[in-house]
């Protein structure tokens, strides 16, 4: 037990705050391969989720929803992409 000065109310300790973690807004460019090109702006107002390249101006665009976050974008964007890319071979 922590001595206290006669007649002194011991203080409170003040709570951390947790951080909350970061997501990223900006990606890889499937196409161009430059890091951190691609932005991402979701709108929550139209349900719009788009991605654009500021190097080489490849563009995306998909329908969100109120829980989707800039990385569910980009990995639709991912997954569109590679589902193009097989048909392309096939």
């Amino acid at each position: 037990r922590p001595q206290t000065k006669m007649g002194r109310r011991k203080t409170a300790q003040k709570k951390q705050k947790k951080k909350k973690p970061v997501v990223a807004t900006q990606f890889k460019c499937l196409f161009c391969n430059h890091e951190k090109s691609v932005d991402c702006v979701l709108n929550h107002k139209d349900k719009i989720g788009s991605l654009s390249c500021r190097i080489c101006d490849a563009s995306w665009q998909t329908r969100i929803h109120y829980l989707s976050e800039p990385i569910d974008v980009f990995t639709e964007w991912l997954d569109a992409t590679d589902e193009a890319q097989a048909e392309e071979d096939a």
